[in-house]
């Protein structure tokens, strides 16, 4: 069973590997880093979401992005109860104002959220965004724990430019695309059913989630 970032790279090492090849071994982290950054770009799981606490700093439209931040899914200003939902807008629609204030919408700009008005108190909020895997750095991860042949045949994919090993192509593809096809049908169930529980009438589609 694959597990860790460890056994992974033990299960596509050495004759007995996946990769067959004894002569690969200093070059099996740069696979799983090239995979996992097709990873990174094409998969949104429920299970690789996550939420993180924002504070404003008073005069300032930005706040850092958390530590393996991908994309946003929901702000909530938090300040006040109940909680309020921010509203995103592409970065060049974002009503941008120089008076400090409290703000209805925000964007992603580079590293960090932005808002549209400096910050007059020390908001609080609360951030729902989707992970960015990084295997190497926490060993394990969600992807790893529940679909561990997303890693293995996308290492796999990404060892062909150097290995040259084209006639295997098709058949490691076919099992990539279907492992990513998999996961996303087994998160899209879990996501329609939690929905089912916490939807009301009047509820607007996240145009982050694609729902």
């Amino acid at each position: 069973m694959i597990t860790t970032y460890a056994e992974l790279v033990t299960a596509l090492d050495g004759t007995s590997g996946y990769l067959h090849r004894t002569d690969l071994t200093a070059k099996i982290p740069d696979f799983i880093k090239l995979a996992e950054s097709k990873i990174n770009r094409k998969l949104r799981l429920l299970l690789g979401e996550t939420e993180s606490t924002l504070t404003a700093t008073i005069g300032s439209r930005l706040m850092a992005v958390p530590t393996r931040f991908g994309s946003p899914i929901e702000l909530w200003d938090t300040t006040n109860e109940p909680r309020t939902k921010m509203l995103f807008m592409q970065p060049d629609l974002l009503p941008v104002t120089t008076t400090n204030g409290a703000s209805e919408y925000y964007t992603v700009d580079g590293a960090f959220i932005a808002t549209e008005n400096p910050a007059d108190v020390a908001y609080t909020y609360t951030l729902r965004y989707q992970t960015k895997f990084n295997l190497e750095t926490t060993s394990t991860n969600t992807i790893l724990d529940n679909y561990p042949d997303i890693y293995v045949y996308g290492a796999l994919l990404a060892s062909i430019p150097f290995t040259r090993d084209y006639k295997n192509f098709d058949v490691w593809n076919a099992l990539y695309s279907n492992a990513i096809d998999e996961a996303m049908t087994d998160s899209n169930v879990t996501r329609r059913k939690a929905l089912l529980r916490t939807e009301f009438a009047g509820s607007r589609p996240n145009i982050l989630r694609g729902y």
